[in-house]
Formats: C-alpha cells, structure tokens, sequence
C-alpha cells in the first residue's frame, strides 16, 4: 500500500473557517492486478486527514510516467461519494509507471510514481 501525504497548507476554500490547518492524502487503497490481462484496477481514495472523510466530488488525473522524463494524461476520475475513484490504467504492475494527480483545495497535490 502507497501513501501520499503532502506538506500542511492552509485551506482557502469556503469549506473551513480561514487558517484552518488542512492536511490531505492520497490512500491507494489497493492494487489488483488481474491474471495475465494488460490492465490492472486501481481503486484510490482521496481522504481530509482533518476529518478523516472521504473527499467527494474531484478530479484526479492518472499520467503515464514516460521513459523521457514526460507525463502522458490517460484518464481522469471524479471521486464517488465515499471520496473514491477506480481507474483501469494498461500495464500498471508491468513495468509502466504512473502518477496521480488532484487539486482538492488550492494546492495540486501528486503522487510518486507507483
């Protein structure tokens, strides 16, 4: 299991009172990859770690890591109401590394590569 968890912010949006310490992460909440197929499901889920809620309702992006240094989009998922999105990314778990990235708040948060 993978963990993302970006540095402090402070939360600019109307959802918390101003100067609020938000603190938000991505939880891959797992990895399955399925037999000898070319793509593996990924379920992520997008979670406040101020109140431990899944976040409902944003984007988050998936890029191929590319050998050259470059990210390639290949799909976006709005997070359902528990705050998760599943993508089906080719060759995840096969060598072709990928990374997720959202903006919650103010601030784009991204994963390592995974």
């Amino acid at each position: 299991m993978q963990h993302f968890q970006p540095p402090t912010t402070q939360d600019r949006s109307s959802r918390r009172a101003p100067g609020a310490a938000i603190r938000l992460c991505f939880l891959l909440l797992s990895l399955l990859l399925i037999g000898a197929a070319k793509s593996a499901e990924l379920p992520v889920e997008l979670i406040d770690h101020v109140s431990g809620d899944g976040m409902a309702g944003v984007r988050i992006s998936a890029y191929e890591a590319l050998p050259d240094g470059t990210q390639q989009w290949r799909a976006a998922r709005d997070t359902d109401a528990s705050g998760v999105a599943r993508f089906e990314l080719d060759g995840l778990g096969q060598g072709r590394p990928y990374v997720l990235k959202a903006r919650p708040y103010a601030q784009w948060l991204a994963t390592d590569p995974i």
